[in-house]
């Protein structure tokens, strides 16, 4: 029997959790990974430059990337503007996948979606850094975002257990557990077809879905910015091993000036820089993600531009 059914509503699965958490890998293990269903994934970012659609793999499905800002605050005009495109592929789809902004939260895209009554909201997956739960969760700047993502979730997934030995994975995960009990635990082998309908958590506080819709964003700020000619990479990492520091999440696709097109991942201290093997269409772009109050952000991006101008 077919996943979706012509006259059922078309399931959603919502993939949250903070910057940097492994949810765009998830993602792409579903896409890849699923001969048997099909999937629309709709993909955002908290930026201008939609980074996450290029990032994502569509496989066979649909990717509509939601830019102009975080879906939180945008989920009245894009998140209804791309269900209604998908509306039109519902025959041919078993499910759609919708990963929320890192620092956003699923609760508000949950209910609008309930309001529509093509779709059902049937599981919001908390990605989490098994690496850096801890931390996260005693930052005085993201500590209530962190906690809030867990727990409006119905399903948790530890990412990056492998960076862990045996003691440290029970202890990131008993953490998990004691802000979000009764969650069910997800594995790899756990895609949105495969697993049975389970109600989305409604958490033990009175959920007022406007109330999420703006206070999470207004602590952050997001800068996009397109990289027209190649950089040199040693200097690129020096100058963000100086300043990226401040950054709570940054992505990007580029030319190195040894020739090579990379992609650049990295999430506070972390910074991964590996060869891209997707499409390159001839112009690099970035975004980055800080705190509203990083007073440095303008001279961020013109030390970012001279380093480049340099790099010829």
């Amino acid at each position: 029997m077919a996943y979706l059914d012509i006259k059922e509503k078309i399931p959603v699965t919502i993939v949250g959790g903070y910057l940097g958490s492994g949810k765009t890998t998830l993602i792409n293990f579903w896409i890849k990974g699923s001969e048997k269903f099909k999937y629309a994934v709709l993909v955002n970012d908290f930026g201008q430059i939609n980074i996450d659609e290029v990032l994502l793999s569509s496989g066979d499905g649909l990717v509509i990337g939601l830019s102009g800002g975080c879906i939180c605050c945008s989920i009245g005009s894009d998140l209804m503007s791309a269900l209604d495109q998908l509306s039109a592929y519902h025959e041919a789809i078993d499910g759609v996948v919708l990963e929320v902004s890192g620092v956003g939260l699923p609760k508000a895209i949950s209910a609008a979606i309930e309001l529509d009554g093509r779709y059902h909201s049937k599981d919001i997956v908390c990605v989490v850094d098994s690496n850096r739960v801890g931390r996260q969760i005693k930052d005085p700047y993201i500590g209530d975002t962190v906690r809030a993502q867990l727990d409006q979730s119905s399903s948790i997934f530890m990412s990056k257990l492998d960076l862990l030995d045996a003691q440290a994975r029970e202890k990131a995960r008993a953490l998990v557990e004691q802000l979000a009990p009764d969650r069910r635990w997800l594995s790899h082998c756990d895609v949105p077809g495969s697993m049975e309908t389970r109600e989305v958590n409604q958490s033990s506080q009175d959920f007022d879905a406007a109330k999420w819709f703006n206070p999470v964003p207004q602590d952050f700020a997001s800068e996009s910015f397109e990289l027209a000619r190649a950089i040199d990479e040693d200097s690129l990492r020096d100058f963000l091993k100086q300043t990226g520091r401040h950054l709570l999440r940054i992505k990007g696709v580029f030319q190195l000036t040894s020739g090579k097109v990379v992609l650049l991942q990295g999430a506070n201290d972390f910074i991964d820089i590996c060869e891209w093997r997707g499409t390159w269409g001839g112009v690099g772009r970035l975004v980055y993600i800080h705190h509203r109050d990083w007073t440095e952000s303008l001279n961020f991006k013109r030390e970012l531009s001279a380093l480049m101008e340099a790099s010829l």
